[in-house]
């Protein structure tokens, strides 16, 4: 095996092996027992030696701060998973319903939560009635859309779970780039009904609060989404109670102008145009 004993970098620059394994391990745990980024990086760098500091050797800390940051970061997150999801759920549940709105009509964050297949359905009071006092203003856009970064499982074989949020935007209210969150769900089934089955939920939450409006339930102008058939379709199906052909066909009349009388008055679906080019 060929060897060279000449180990040449430039002046001033740093040279450091990946923080892995035990080390990595015991950092962390430092991290665990209340040290703080700074005074933990301070003692790992008072170990180096004369001869590391003169060749830029950085074995102990990593080339700067940001190793650290981000294994305190790991070390955090590590902590966030429950080794019960259920268990942690249900008092979620339990308490929320006590300390948030207790006394009101939609009582506390979780709403919904099946083991099997796992979903979790949250909204609150507070958003029924956001939505009915701002959804059918002039320029308001509601939006939905799900992604499956958010949730990380223990288990490898666990089916993703992806996250769906409904939101409301209004320019006279909110910035421009601010969403008004109004209802998740986590879900591992990704299928219209497991949509349908969401926004249904939340529409028999608007009639507990508004029981005079139960048959009057707000549409949306339009719904934003990006191209997912389910959301094209969950939207039509839960505002509209229309099908996909039904909407076709709704949405020729009002083209070639034969609209009917409550073509107008019903939630047009809007696949986001941005979604669109970043697929193609």
């Amino acid at each position: 095996m060929a060897s060279d004993p000449n180990i040449l970098h430039s002046v001033s620059e740093r040279i450091s092996r990946p923080v892995r394994g035990s080390r990595r391990r015991e950092i962390m745990e430092k991290f665990r027992a209340g040290g703080s980024l700074y005074r933990v990086h301070a003692q790992y760098s008072r170990q180096r030696t004369s001869k590391e500091k003169k060749g830029f050797n950085y074995d102990k800390t990593g080339k700067s701060r940001k190793v650290f940051k981000k294994i305190k970061a790991e070390s955090v997150a590590e902590t966030l998973l429950a080794p019960d999801a259920r268990k942690v759920i249900e008092e979620l549940y339990d308490q929320s319903a006590i300390h948030i709105n207790g006394d009101g009509t939609i009582k506390g964050v979780l709403q919904l939560y099946p083991v099997r297949p796992f979903c979790v359905i949250s909204f609150m009071e507070s958003s029924i009635r956001s939505y009915d006092a701002l959804v059918a203003q002039k320029d308001s856009v509601l939006s939905w859309d799900a992604t499956g970064g958010l949730i990380k499982c223990q288990q490898s074989s666990s089916k993703q779970i992806l996250y769906y949020e409904l939101t409301l935007a209004h320019p006279n209210i909110v910035d421009e780039d601010t969403l008004i969150p109004l209802t998740f769900m986590l879900s591992e089934s990704q299928s219209l009904m497991t949509v349908v089955q969401w926004l249904t939920l939340f529409k028999e939450g608007y009639k507990k609060v508004f029981p005079h409006k139960k048959d009057m339930f707000p549409r949306p102008m339009v719904i934003l989404s990006d191209r997912a058939q389910i959301f094209l379709q969950g939207g039509l199906l839960v505002f509209n109670e229309e099908s996909y052909e039904q909407f076709l066909a709704r949405a020729y009349r009002m083209v070639t102008h034969q609209s009917l009388t409550d073509d107008f008055s019903k939630t047009n679906i809007h696949a986001c145009l941005a979604h669109f080019m970043v697929v193609s």
